[in-house]
């Protein structure tokens, strides 16, 4: 049974409601019964949040919510069709793209604004030419978007073990399609340069620490930005190989004055995010912590792990991705952008002097 988002239930409750209520005399079972609901400040913090978005107060909040679970539960479930119009309008609304500037984003299709005022019309749209060029937009799965699967994202999908000088290539690709680009290494809360060095030094005779990267790209589409994101594969800092490309990709970055970052989440945030179950933008959008990658490159004893330093060096010039540097920096060097788009080698223009 595929389960239904909150958006999802709280829009079908909406859309259950009858358009005139008949006035109903309150009986003594039917009048409210004040209650109790402990909840932990993660918890609490995220529904205030959400009253907060709705105009409620968060007891109204917690109301509907049960109330739409409820209905969710003993109404028959959503069918992919419903499902499919609720999803092609939440990965827009996720975005902060209004309903009004979809068809903007998809100007060669047939949808027009008044087929959003009925979500039969709507449906009736949704062909899959549009279905693919909303996942090419959101690099989401068209499996998802027709209600058919539960995951938004594919997962194990942009490897980044053994694989430096694909990634690199990816991010001067990117670099140039894109507003900007920023390159953000996860971690779980908790974590310590003091952590890290125990994985590095003790390997798998202690619990894994994973770090893992993703690519955020801000995206413009006929006049309208928006923030995508591209999930990578968590990589276990205990394992030499692994951490020598984790460091490289820093080092790849720091030399071709890419931005990034260090990234802090839950440990139930970071499987949701790295095995495709939410849509990156909800997790990445939240309240976060920082942590700080770039120290690892630093050559002094502020370094914890100052000895890795040439081998991660090394590991950069075998990868050979010194062109992709350039292309990020310098894209008007590079002679052949379509070619290279298409798969060919980069070729890099001589510095005039």
């Amino acid at each position: 049974m595929l389960k239904q988002s909150l958006t999802s239930m709280l829009t079908r409750l909406v859309s259950l409601a009858p358009s005139a209520q008949p006035a109903i005399e309150q009986s003594e079972d039917d009048k409210k019964v004040a209650t109790t609901i402990r909840f932990d400040a993660r918890t609490r913090q995220y529904i205030e949040a959400q009253a907060d978005h709705f105009g409620i107060s968060v007891q109204e909040f917690v109301a509907l919510t049960f109330r739409a679970i409820m209905v969710a539960g003993s109404e028959p479930q959503s069918t992919e069709f419903e499902l499919m119009v609720d999803r092609f309008v939440e990965v827009f609304s996720s975005h902060g793209i209004p309903m009004a500037d979809i068809t903007r984003m998809l100007p060669d299709t047939t949808l027009v604004n008044s087929d959003f005022l009925s979500k039969k019309e709507l449906l009736n749209k949704l062909d899959e030419s549009i279905i693919n060029q909303v996942a090419a937009l959101f690099l989401v799965r068209p499996e998802w978007l027709k209600g058919t699967d539960n995951k938004p994202v594919d997962y194990h999908s942009l490897r980044l073990y053994k694989n430096l000088h694909g990634f690199a290539r990816k991010l001067a690709l990117h670099s140039k399609n894109y507003r900007t680009v920023s390159v953000i290494f996860i971690a779980e809360e908790g974590l310590s340069f003091e952590k890290l060095l125990g994985a590095n030094k003790s390997g798998d005779a202690v619990p894994a620490v994973n770090v893992g990267v993703i690519i955020e790209m801000e995206a413009v589409v006929n006049g309208i930005s928006y923030r995508r994101y591209e999930v990578g594969d968590l990589e276990r800092w205990n394992y030499w190989r692994c951490r020598h490309h984790l460091k490289a990709l820093m080092m790849f970055c720091e030399k071709s004055s890419l931005s990034y970052s260090g990234v802090l989440l839950s440990r139930s945030q970071i499987e949701q995010l790295f095995y495709g179950k939410v849509l990156p933008i909800g997790v990445m959008e939240s309240f976060k912590r920082t942590w700080y990658p770039d120290q690892f490159l630093w050559e002094d004893e502020r370094n914890t792990e100052l000895f890795e330093l040439d081998d991660i060096k090394k590991v950069c010039t075998e990868a050979k991705v010194e062109d992709y540097a350039t292309a990020i920096q310098q894209p008007y060097r590079v002679q052949n952008w379509s070619d290279f788009a298409k798969g060919d080698q980069i070729r890099i223009r001589e510095e005039s002097v």
